[in-house]
């Protein structure tokens, strides 16, 4: 049984529009939108996994810092952007 047979099974009708009519002309239209959906949510979701990466490795970047601010392993940026946060808190 298919979507159509339940359909006319339950008489369903939509302001008056026979369901067969409607679902004809409307069923291309609204898989168009749900493959434009999925695409979008794919294209998001695989942004937001990109972005993940680059976050992930600062993170880690800091707290290596964190242990040991000292290490000669480590350029002036942190120390650099903590003098800027300071004078701009001051």
């Amino acid at each position: 049984m298919n979507v159509l047979e339940i359909l006319r099974l339950l008489e369903i009708r939509f302001f008056n529009i026979d369901i067969d009519n409607f679902y004809r002309n409307h069923l291309l239209k609204c898989m168009m939108l749900i493959l434009h959906l999925i695409f979008v949510m794919a294209f998001v979701m695989q942004f937001r996994l990109a972005m993940s990466w680059p976050q992930a490795c600062v993170s880690a970047y800091y707290v290596a810092y964190a242990e040991n601010p000292q290490s000669t392993q480590f350029d002036s940026t942190i120390p650099v952007r903590l003098e800027q946060l300071y004078r701009s808190h001051a």
